[in-house]
Formats: C-alpha cells, structure tokens, sequence
C-alpha cells in the first residue's frame, strides 16, 4: 500500500490539512432538478488506515478532483428517481509515488435510487 513511512504504533500523526476550491450550479424547471460541480483539493498530511497494521498514518501531499452531476426529479408524488454520477482523480502531489493515482478511489462512480 501506498504510504511516505512505516507504519507507526504511537499514533504520532501530523494535522491533515487541505486547500480546496468548489464550484457548482443548480438547476430546477417544474419536477426536474439538476446540480453539478467540480473541485479541486490538495491534501497535506492526509490520514490513511491501514488495515493489515491497524494502525493510521500519513500520505505524501495528495490532489483529488472531481466532477460530479446529480439529477433528480422533484415531486410530492411516490416515486421520484434521482441518480448521480462522479468523476474522481486523486494522485500523489510529492514523494516516491508522485504522479501516480491513490490507491482505493474509484475514478467513476454512480447511484440511482427511488423515493
């Protein structure tokens, strides 16, 4: 797994900090509402589990962006559908894994649902 350092036992972990930028619309005609929105964060000191240690320790400087639209009708009616999809790069900024993706998020990701 990726990670700066060996894991350690005295849970001596540095402040995760980000700077982050968000932008976005809202859309709404009749029954029908749309948001979309892109960001952009740089992660200093960003917290990771690491399940097989059990142990949390600090990642090399990260970005994540993304790109997201969730459409969904709006109704007092049963059954309104509403759904999302997402676009996600996250890589390392810095260190021996810079330029290559964070392990464990997903590039593209969906939902659907009913209410």
């Amino acid at each position: 797994m990726a990670r700066s350092a060996a894991p350690v036992k005295d849970f001596n972990l540095r402040i995760q900090t980000s700077n982050d930028v968000e932008g976005g619309i809202r859309i709404k005609a009749g029954m029908f509402e749309m948001q979309s929105s892109i960001y952009n964060m740089n992660l200093t000191n960003e917290i990771h589990f690491d399940p097989v240690n059990f142990v949390e320790v600090n990642l090399d400087p990260t970005r994540a962006m993304a790109a997201k639209l969730l459409p969904r009708c709006v109704s007092t009616t049963p059954g309104c559908l509403r759904g999302g999809v997402a676009y996600t790069r996250a890589v390392f900024r810095e260190g021996l894994f810079a330029g290559n993706d964070v392990p464990l998020v997903s590039r593209y990701t969906a939902s659907a649902g009913v209410s």
